[in-house]
């Protein structure tokens, strides 16, 4: 199981296999946090973005605490 990222270029450089990382933007989380790896890439012809498959970099079944570090 993974989770869809949306709205990504279909102009950008993505490739499978390359890990997704957290941007910062926003200042909720931290930049650099390992999200996950892609799977697959859907570049469809009729619109400007891809549809990106990810697969999580932890199962999130298995987790019973987050503890999320900041360098300052």
């Amino acid at each position: 199981t993974g989770f869809k990222m949306d709205n990504f270029p279909t102009a950008g450089s993505i490739s499978e296999g390359d890990t997704v990382v957290s941007s910062g933007l926003g200042g909720i989380y931290p930049a650099g946090l390992m999200v996950g790896r892609v799977v697959t890439i859907e570049r469809p012809i009729d619109i400007p973005f891809c549809q990106v498959m990810v697969e999580p970099m932890v199962n999130f079944n298995s987790l019973e605490e987050v503890f999320v570090l900041k360098a300052e």
